[in-house]
């Protein structure tokens, strides 16, 4: 009787409680139940003992009892506001696929109160979705392995017609025993996101459609601008006055087709769009075409240029173009951020199995804050925005050494105390010296050919024919789709260049047309036009262009390809003829 008054104080007061019954019944034995003579004493002493023994213990397995129990719960109730606060949807499911345990984000995501999920199956408060899970629901079930997060889309009660989309992971609920004896999930809406990520490719793909666009509306201008420079340079000796006025008008024309170009390339390169055209390519014609874009602000600013290049010859497995190009806008940097009488020095240098390029100048410096940032898109300082310029020349370098496999950087010792611009690239152990090669035939003239040109804008037209014919050619003109296939037929041409932009009738569509006339499988064809993107092209090359070439048109350039093309398609017919 006396034991369970201890086990009964101990298990609702408490330990001390506990103890101080145990005394009181010990106290109360010994007034209750009086004892005589000498051997009762001692029996009595014995029981005594025993009761205070056994009394303890049961205080401390009752106390050690509710401290564990009170910890459980205490660990449930803290387990319970981690699941009820998270912001992923959790539930817990018995093996009848019947909600045991459901936290408020779920009940936000499937629109549903959270008291109205427990008891029912998945299948009665999400029939849209539940059939989608059921599979995985008992393969959990059966092996007792967690599913990791995969994607479904389906509808919600409070949102009926909406597809919504969740990131969604099973993983098992198992007994002490270590059976599968439910099953929990975990839920993220991702709807929002995905919005956010479709809207995200919709800005790129109009920004890119914008740049294509604009690089598309500044080149049709800037073409007649070059023509009537080429027409100006090849009309006789101009006056000092009207040939400063033509050398500005060149460069500043040159200046615009740089940036057009730079912008366009630098998207491209961004969004994985461009791709390096590699092969052997001599670093001495690599230097040598970059030096001559910068020559002419070179001889204007009156600087001096030192170039240091290896003895033997050095080739690299590169994009010849896209080297020159970064060559050409750390040089034309160096000239635009250097004063009048400024020095400017290209070295290059073998370092083992690495070529090093450095391009050093004595101009305005770059400042310690800057420099760190000096390669990021949009960079510059005061001093580059007094000179102009959209800040991408560096960022596109940088991305194009990336993509060779190299490194750039930049150091200055600050303001007014010049900057210097280190490329290094690897050169490649197998083909770095260039053995002994034919020497490349000289840049073919463009004379005596019969070329069809067929351009809906006047001036770039009327600009493009006189220029033609001053080279000593004959030319045809055509200003629309019909007239072009009428004046391919009847005119016979060597060659075609047509814009592809023309009323009621794509050059893609005159250029299948006149293919498909008597001797048109053998006449050269030029795509000119302002759209340069890769898809633009591609349409050229399915359409049957030889080339597909950008406004302002290089007179070069063309001239070598026209060359080409005409030597491959003969070359191609009389293969036929036989």
């Amino acid at each position: 009787m006396y034991s369970l008054a201890v086990a009964a104080s101990c298990w609702y007061g408490g330990i001390r409680a506990g103890l101080l019954s145990t005394a009181l019944s010990a106290v109360s034995i010994a007034l209750v139940f009086p004892v005589q003579g000498p051997a009762i004493v001692a029996s009595a002493g014995t029981q005594l003992v025993w009761f205070l023994a056994t009394s303890l213990v049961i205080c401390l397995v009752l106390a050690a009892s509710q401290r564990a129990t009170r910890e459980a719960e205490e660990a449930r109730a803290t387990l319970d506001s981690l699941v009820h606060v998270a912001p992923v949807g959790i539930a817990l499911f018995d093996n009848q696929m019947r909600y045991r345990l459901v936290n408020e984000a779920l009940a936000h995501i499937d629109g549903v109160a959270a008291a109205a999920h427990l008891g029912k199956r998945a299948a009665e408060v999400l029939p849209g979705v539940a059939p989608s899970f059921e599979q995985n629901f008992k393969r959990i079930l059966q092996t007792g392995v967690p599913i990791p997060p995969f994607e479904i889309t389906g509808e919600t009660p409070a949102a009926p017609g909406v597809q919504r989309t969740w990131i969604k992971s099973w993983f098992p609920v198992k007994d002490s025993d270590g059976r599968t004896i439910g099953v929990g999930a975990m839920v993220q809406d991702v709807t929002q996101e995905h919005r956010i990520e479709r809207k995200l490719r919709e800005a790129d793909r109009r920004k890119d459609e914008f740049l294509a666009v604009l690089a598309h509306e500044l080149r049709n201008p800037l073409a007649p601008i070059r023509n009537a420079v080429h027409i100006l340079r090849l009309g006789g000796e101009a006056g000092p006055v009207q040939a400063k006025a033509i050398d500005i008008i060149d460069r500043q024309a040159s200046h615009l087709v740089r940036l057009v170009d730079d912008l366009l390339d630098l998207a491209r390169v961004a969004t994985g769009k461009i791709e390096l055209r590699k092969r052997n390519v001599e670093l001495q014609s690599i230097v040598r075409t970059a030096v001559e874009r910068a020559r002419p602000l070179l001889e204007r600013k009156r600087q001096v240029l030192d170039i240091s290049l290896p003895p033997q010859k050095v080739v690299l497995n590169a994009d010849g173009a896209r080297l020159s190009q970064v060559l050409s806008n750390l040089l034309h940097n160096a000239c635009k951020f250097t004063p009048e009488n400024g020095r400017i020095s290209l070295c290059t240098e073998l370092v083992e199995a690495m070529l090093e390029i450095r391009i050093r100048d004595n101009g305005a410096g770059i400042a310690s804050e800057l420099l760190p940032h000096i390669f990021d898109m949009f960079a510059q300082g005061p001093q580059q925005q007094a000179e102009g310029g959209l800040g991408i020349g560096l960022s596109l370098a940088k991305q194009l050494i990336d993509m060779h496999g190299g490194s750039i950087a930049a150091r200055s010792d600050g303001p007014g105390r010049g900057s210097e611009f280190t490329i290094v690239l690897p050169a490649g152990a197998e083909n770095l010296f260039e053995r002994r090669t034919k020497q490349s035939n000289p840049m073919p003239s463009m004379q005596g050919l019969r070329l069809l040109l067929v351009e809906d804008n006047p001036d770039s037209a009327d600009s493009l024919q006189t220029l033609f014919s001053m080279l000593g050619n004959e030319v045809a003109t055509a200003y629309d789709g019909p007239s072009a296939i009428a004046a391919a037929e009847r005119f016979r041409p060597d060659a075609a260049i047509i814009d592809i932009g023309l009323p009621g009738m794509t050059g893609h569509e005159v250029a299948r047309r006149i293919r498909q006339q008597p001797g048109g499988d053998t006449l050269v064809m030029v795509a000119l036009t302002g759209w340069g993107q890769q898809k633009d092209h591609e349409q050229s090359r399915e359409a049957g262009f030889d080339a597909h070439l950008l406004k302002p048109l290089d007179m070069a350039q063309l001239a070598a390809l026209l060359e080409t093309a005409k030597r491959d398609r003969q070359r191609s017919g009389a293969m036929q003829a036989r």
